[in-house]
């Protein structure tokens, strides 16, 4: 108890969505399991919040930060949380359960499962390096865009 009522734990707070700019070449976007500000600090299934990034070999911005509401559980929650993510193409997650991954994945939406909890800069920046020249499962997430793209 003494843990979480210490003064030296900052609030759970959401960041806040700067104002847009247009992101040139193929667009990535990415979910990030959040409890606080700009970190891939939760849980699949027990996040409070989604913070939804689009990021290309130009940059990454964040575009949406999505509440998680609290009253479903089981089945019924995973397939919520996977209808709020799914015009995302991947999630940064510190844990997820193998039946919710699967069925993200089924949903056409590749995990990355994060070992520790940090900021979620870092991952955004590794992506950025590889969007010129993205290696196989990433070139093929956006070859499966542009020929959704195509469809329109």
């Amino acid at each position: 108890h003494a843990i979480l009522s210490s003064e030296q734990i900052s609030p759970m707070e959401a960041p806040v969505v700067p104002e847009q700019t247009l992101l040139k070449g193929p667009i990535v976007q990415l979910a990030v399991s959040s409890n606080n500000l700009e970190r891939i600090d939760g849980h699949f299934g027990s996040c409070l919040r989604f913070l939804i990034y689009q990021v290309s070999a130009q940059g990454f911005q964040l575009v949406d930060v999505r509440p998680v509401i609290e009253n479903l559980s089981g089945d019924a929650r995973t397939s919520y949380l996977i209808d709020l993510i799914s015009d995302c193409q991947l999630l940064a997650t510190l844990s997820i359960g193998g039946p919710a991954a699967a069925r993200v994945s089924r949903a056409d939406i590749l995990p990355l499962k994060q070992l520790t909890p940090q900021a979620a800069r870092s991952i955004l920046e590794r992506l950025q390096t590889v969007m010129d020249c993205p290696p196989r499962w990433l070139a093929k997430l956006l070859e499966k865009q542009e020929a959704e793209a195509c469809l329109l």
